[in-house]
């Protein structure tokens, strides 16, 4: 599902509390992405991975209970380290 609601009666509605994992890509609005995670780990959502676009968003995000990814930050390390490494044998 691909949800733009962030409260928990919209959540429940989707049955999405009986996923065994959820993905929360909400990362320019950090009072909805923390939101949202709060409601899903609360509703008994086993597992919850929610995207952080900050260090300070991510901590948030650990400290509520979510597993805290950075695609921005890991995208550019490995394109970095690619265009580094790219002229080695």
């Amino acid at each position: 599902w691909i949800l733009e609601e962030v409260d928990k009666d919209s959540l429940e509605e989707t049955g999405i509390q009986n996923c065994e994992t959820v993905i929360v890509c909400i990362s320019s609005k950090i009072e909805a992405s923390i939101l949202t995670t709060l409601n899903l780990i609360n509703m008994g959502v086993p597992k919850v991975i929610a995207k952080a676009g900050s260090f300070e968003q991510g901590c948030v995000l650990e400290k509520i209970g979510a597993e805290v990814v950075y695609p921005e930050k890991d995208m550019g390390v490995r394109l970095g380290n690619r265009l580094m490494y790219s002229n080695l044998l």
